[in-house]
């Protein structure tokens, strides 16, 4: 049966809100649970129309964000009965589809390089599949439980991650989250990139926008999917992965990517949950001189050993950084025990809560001294 008629199959017994994708009235103008208006969503150009069904189970819902090499979705398994996510592989500038026509992909053949790229990278997206899938019950990474191909490209299925990104949560608790919450949060993280270091797979896109905030506070890295995905060459295969403030230099040229290129991300996310600014990037800290403001002259206070290995993560050299997430984590690991004194600021920006409390001190010592003189004779008496 062709998707268009399991589609049609599925639809004429149930409806589903394509945001939520939960089961709703197909009368309803509006999602009763999450408040979502269909009516008013734009998939927009070369995305899957809501409702499409994929691998005969999975149904689509709308887009969740879209880039260089691919398009993402909110689905639901109509098997397990279930909200998953669907990646799909979609190289922009070499593909397209008239979603008001047919799902399937066509590629732009006007060159042979265009087609070539897109054969290579579109079997580097099954492959890291794969490879994730092995590593589904990592903590701390997505899950993978599917792939498959279908209208001339490949899709993903991984676990729907509930809750918000890094990046806004920190947004919410005021710009800037603790060292001791924020070492706390992301070990399980760097134990689980490890996992994939050892097995030679590397994120290359890590940020606070790609690191998801559970509901019970834990962490979890996705997008896996595209960062995986590299190309070699001139032309369209130059196009490499990166992204201002959070990629190495490495990552704007042919230089050697590896574990230190994670290291480096992952230091610039933990700068800006320290201090609520993406570091420069990469490329103007070499041709304008390392610009990459200390935490001191932005009022934040480490611990030397913690402030000196996030530095050290953020290195411009590849070989003067941490080899490994491993060698990071127990740099960090290492000082998240030491204290840290807290000075509580004035309104001015002075440490008058600090003073506050010395003269409090002082003058509580002034009032023993005083009852000392005055009643002590009568005590010992």
């Amino acid at each position: 049966m062709a998707d268009r008629e399991v589609r049609e199959e599925k639809m004429s017994a149930k409806y589903f809100c394509i945001n939520c994708m939960e089961e709703m009235s197909a009368q309803e103008q509006v999602c009763p649970r999450c408040g979502f208006q269909a009516a008013q969503y734009r998939p927009g150009n070369n995305a899957l129309l809501p409702m499409t069904v994929l691998a005969g189970r999975y149904l689509i819902g709308r887009v969740l964000g879209a880039g260089g090499f691919g398009i993402t979705y909110v689905a639901r398994d109509l098997k397990v009965e279930k909200k998953v996510c669907i990646k799909e592989f979609f190289m922009q500038g070499a593909m397209y589809r008239q979603a008001t026509v047919s799902e399937v992909i066509s590629l732009i053949t006007e060159t042979s390089v265009s087609e070539q790229l897109y054969y290579a990278n579109l079997d580097k997206f099954e492959q890291e599949a794969k490879i994730l899938g092995k590593f589904a019950n990592v903590p701390g990474i997505v899950g993978v439980s599917d792939f498959f191909r279908e209208n001339n490209t490949a899709y993903i299925v991984l676990e729907f991650l509930e809750g918000q990104t890094l990046k806004d949560y920190v947004k919410k608790q005021g710009g800037r989250i603790s060292w001791k919450e924020l070492l706390d949060k992301l070990h399980p993280v760097f134990s689980s990139l490890q996992t994939l270091h050892d097995n030679k797979v590397y994120h290359r896109d890590i940020s606070p926008d790609n690191i998801m905030v559970l509901p019970d506070g834990s962490l979890k890295l996705f997008d896996f999917g595209g960062a995986r995905v590299e190309s070699t060459g001139s032309g369209p295969s130059a196009v490499i992965f990166r992204k201002a403030g959070y990629s190495p230099v490495e990552q704007y040229s042919s230089g050697k990517q590896g574990p230190w290129t994670d290291v480096y991300a992952m230091a610039a996310t933990m700068y800006y949950c320290l201090t609520g600014k993406v570091p420069p990037e990469s490329t103007k800290r070499v041709s304008d001189g390392d610009t990459l403001e200390r935490f001191k002259d932005l009022g934040i206070h480490l611990p030397a050993g913690v402030e000196k290995a996030i530095y050290k993560g953020l290195s411009i050299r590849p070989e003067e950084r941490f080899a490994s997430m491993r060698e990071f984590d127990a740099a960090l690991s290492s000082h998240s025990q030491s204290t840290v004194k807290e000075i509580t600021k004035d309104e001015s920006g002075g440490t008058g809560g600090r003073k506050k409390g010395l003269w409090i001190g002082i003058g509580t010592a002034a009032v023993a001294l005083i009852a000392l003189l005055l009643f002590g004779p009568k005590l010992f008496n």
